[in-house]
């Protein structure tokens, strides 16, 4: 008994120990703050986006992160005597349709540098890049924010400056063994395609630039021109941080924080490293320009290597490559440009989807989604899937399916220990699962509801010819297109009559309607064994094809 009443006793006191401590931290906390509030952070971003192609940026060798160690190395990527550089035409699509995305204004002529350094990774003792002429600059990107201030998390919207957008070579990877104290090259990473993208230096906090790098996540996501996993490399971040006294105008000296593996990691160690340089020169001391990482167990971060005041990398232009032209429809038959690379940007930008940034401002205009909703929607591309399914196709209400997929799903997610990225379910299924509960909770009969919610097929011919016909009169260039051969515009006309139609018809029966009202055959694709953009082909793919090669396109040396 006595032993019981020990242990209660010594429960007690932990208790109003820890109810001091956490009294004292949130004093302290609170003195930091009012110390904080006459300083201000200075920080910008430095992304390195692996680009999602399957061959590297200036030669053959496949781009594998789990492939063993010096198995994807050809020779050019160890820099053997002799070997020279082959552009991949994927690489450059993806970096003027990243560019595109992101609002830039896009380079008609873009060139690529010599950044000269020695380091075993990166054999050649220089890395190509695009210093002098960058692919893509001067673009913007908006973004919202979890206001952490205030009691109820507001969102506020932000924007950020991208300064520039450049095409480059990423290095190899170093292991170190601690046995034989020996370090190890792995070069099969050396030479994949990376976008590097710099941003200006209006971020404030961690929670704006963790906020900013998950919506470019998602927007090269959605692109499909990176994959974005962090964890495997594919998605890098720096972060440059400096603090100065409000009303300030001159920046004052900053540290550079890498191997920041996740959103959670960059937000902490930004705010952690805004402290400790505010700590710092409150007790008059100086912030040294070093490079430093985030212990994320001590919760703080630690220096890596001490940075040069000033670099010289010895840029010099690329003897080995062209430049990269960026032109339009028009000037692709011109003779004059064939004997360089050249991106056409009207196909890029035809090819352009809707992106899921445009669809969050549309569910908030039009659907007249609350903003926490629509960003917990959006933040999420299983999320986005289920919302486009049940609102856009099954033409649910808007509001009642954002509050089933943010209360009902995540908390059958939650009693299975389950996380929203593992759910398999997929969107036409969970249209009918949210169509079933909003029939649960509604009095009218489930004829009425499907009746009121057009969720029928259309059976009258005459309404789909209508809607076939509103199409063929507003897309009158490519109906010219499609007689003149191009058979692959049917694809698009199927797209816009389906959905105008709410996705209520076959499309057996819309390609039949529109071969009609065409008045002609469906022509044969002269070219269809041939993919003039497909990542990887070269010039010996064209022979291939039933058809000559213009002289024109002799002389691309993408590969």
């Amino acid at each position: 008994m006595l032993f019981y009443k020990r242990n209660i006793l010594s429960f007690c006191i932990k208790c109003i120990l820890k109810d001091k401590k956490q009294l004292y931290r949130s004093k302290s906390s609170a003195i930091h703050v009012e110390k904080q509030s006459d300083w201000e952070a200075v920080i910008g971003l430095e992304i390195h986006a692996q680009i999602n192609s399957k061959t590297k940026l200036f030669s053959n060798s496949i781009c594998d992160s789990e492939a063993p160690a010096n198995t994807l190395v050809s020779p050019f990527d160890m820099a053997a005597p002799g070997t020279m550089p082959v552009l991949n035409r994927r690489c450059a699509e993806a970096a003027v349709l990243t560019g595109l995305a992101l609002n830039c204004s896009i380079s008609r002529c873009s060139t690529f540098d010599r950044k000269h350094y020695f380091y075993p990774d990166m054999p050649a003792g220089y890395q190509i890049t695009q210093y002098f002429q960058p692919i893509a600059k001067d673009g913007y990107v908006e973004f919202y924010v979890k206001n952490h201030d205030k009691e109820n998390n507001e969102l506020y919207r932000k924007r950020v400056n991208i300064l520039r957008l450049q095409l480059e070579q990423d290095s190899g990877k170093l292991f170190s063994n601690e046995t034989n104290d020996c370090i190890y090259v792995d070069l099969n990473r050396c030479g994949i395609g990376l976008m590097e993208i710099v941003t200006d230096c209006t971020l404030k906090n961690g929670a704006e630039a963790a906020a900013l790098v998950k919506e470019l996540q998602i927007m090269m996501k959605a692109l499909d021109t990176c994959r974005g996993r962090m964890e495997r490399g594919e998605f890098r971040v720096d972060v440059n941080v400096s603090v100065r006294k409000c009303g300030e105008k001159s920046l004052r000296v900053r540290t550079e924080l890498k191997n920041l593996i996740s959103f959670h990691f960059i937000s902490k160690a930004i705010d952690v490293e805004i402290a400790r340089q505010i700590e710092l020169y409150e007790q008059g001391g100086e912030v040294i320009n070093e490079t430093r990482s985030y212990d994320n167990r001590a919760g703080r971060t630690i220096p890596m290597r001490d940075k040069e005041v000033h670099q010289d990398y010895r840029y010099m232009p690329e003897p080995n490559l062209p430049p990269l032209l960026v032109i339009s429809n028009e000037e692709e038959d011109q003779s004059q440009i064939s004997q360089a690379n050249f991106v056409n940007i009207d196909k890029l930008k035809s090819s352009l989807l809707l992106l899921p940034n445009i669809l969050r401002d549309k569910w908030i205009e039009v659907d007249k989604l609350p903003l926490s909703l629509a960003c917990f929607i959006y933040d999420e591309a299983v999320l986005r899937s289920y919302y486009t399914e049940c609102v856009d196709v099954r033409c649910l209400d808007p509001i009642k399916v954002a509050n089933i997929l943010k209360n009902d799903l995540q908390l059958a997610l939650k009693t299975k220990r389950m996380n929203i990225k593992r759910c398999k379910i997929p969107a036409q299924m969970m249209s009918s699962l949210v169509i079933d509960m909003l029939l649960n909770e509604d009095q009218r009969s489930p004829e009425q509801i499907v009746e009121d919610l057009q969720l029928t097929n259309i059976d009258d011919d005459q309404e789909i010819v209508k809607a076939c016909e509103a199409v063929l009169k507003n897309e009158t260039e490519a109906v010219m297109k499609f007689k003149s051969g191009k058979s692959k515009i049917l694809s698009r006309f199927l797209r816009l009559a389906s959905v105008q139609l709410r996705h209520r018809t076959s499309p057996e029966k819309l390609e039949n309607i529109f071969l009609q009202l065409l008045n002609t055959n469906r022509p044969k694709d002269l070219c269809s064994n041939v993919d003039i953009h497909a990542p990887g082909n070269g010039i010996n793919r064209f022979v291939k094809a039933n058809f000559i090669l213009p002289t024109s396109y002799n002389c691309i040396v993408f590969a």
